[in-house]
């Protein structure tokens, strides 16, 4: 009887371990492609979709009870964190607090662990529900030895092909 107690007692215990609350979830990305084939990246402290890898083109998606945020940093030698967001006249930029317009509905499409297709649509404001894309105008970029096209991270009233992202996830 004293083995089965054990036994009883281990598994509870195994269980209730087990039995926590769900923790936001936190993917590092590498990148977030556009249907241009760029990457979402920081330019001179503007977001941009841009087709060099020389960009600083690492983000954080941490999902919190507003919504998700999109994290970054205004340059490679800067620890402080920018956050992806919406101002009042919808321009799309970088924010130093997750407040009103830096949180996002993110809609993923497929199962697949390290990488996916999905949206973003801004949550709250004026521009709820609209969707993260890239305008068609092209910039040329020129950084040191480095030159690029860049292109305006936009809102979209509508989904379309400029709006569709393909997350890559380095680690949850």
């Amino acid at each position: 009887m004293r083995i089965l107690h054990s036994v009883f007692l281990s598994a509870f215990m195994v269980t209730v371990g087990f039995v926590q609350p769900p923790r936001p979830l936190e993917f590092r990305t590498i990148s977030l492609n556009g249907n241009k084939g760029g990457m979402l990246a920081v330019v001179d402290g503007q977001p941009r979709l841009v087709n060099s890898p020389s960009a600083l083109n690492e983000w954080t998606l941490r999902e919190t009870d507003k919504g998700w945020t999109i994290q970054s940093r205004l340059s490679r030698g800067e620890n402080e964190p920018r956050y992806l967001g919406v101002d009042k006249e919808g321009k799309v930029t970088l924010v130093a607090e997750p407040k009103d317009g830096a949180y996002w509905k993110l809609t993923r499409k497929g199962d697949r662990m390290t990488s996916f297709d999905a949206t973003l649509q801004a949550l709250g404001g004026k521009f709820d529900g609209w969707y993260l894309g890239f305008s068609d105008e092209v910039e040329q970029i020129e950084k040191g030895k480095f030159k690029y096209d860049a292109y305006r991270v936009t809102l979209s009233k509508k989904p379309g092909p400029r709006t569709n992202l393909h997350i890559f996830i380095d680690g949850p």
